[in-house]
């Protein structure tokens, strides 16, 4: 995830679901929704997702940042039981810690360019104001 990013501009998510366990498991991931940001899942969102042991699946989301400041984004993967199999393995979740969230604080700012080409205009233009307004003595 990038440090910082620019409000309104869109930039990709991505999180990898690791399993270090020596048997598959079945894991629902999200991104938690947040007011600072619009979000959606980038590739067909499934329930849950089927992760065998020393695998990894990564998943990925557009984001817009709509909050200037720090935006706290945070994903969550859950092990979910499940009667399905998962690689022809029965998913025994019963000894596993069941779920894991990472929190990541990402800088959002205006576009710096813009900013300083309204503020350019707008001096600009109060020096006109100034110069132009004024009955300067006619130069002979």
């Amino acid at each position: 995830m990038p440090y910082s990013v620019i409000r309104g501009e869109a930039f990709t998510l991505k999180a990898t679901v690791l399993n270090y366990l020596p048997k598959c498991i079945r894991v629902s991931v999200q991104l938690n929704a947040s007011p600072a940001f619009l979000a959606s899942q980038n590739e067909k969102r499934e329930e849950s997702y089927c992760i065998c042991g020393n695998e990894w699946q990564i998943l990925s989301w557009t984001v817009t940042p709509e909050t200037l400041g720090n935006v706290n984004s945070s994903v969550s993967a859950e092990i979910m039981p499940s009667l399905e199999l998962c690689r022809n393995e029965v998913v025994d979740v019963s000894e596993i810690e069941r779920k894991d969230t990472l929190i990541k604080t990402l800088l959002v700012d205006i576009r710096i360019f813009s900013f300083i080409l309204t503020l350019a205009k707008l001096i600009t233009m109060c020096l006109e104001d100034v110069l132009f307004g004024m009955n300067l003595p006619a130069i002979r």
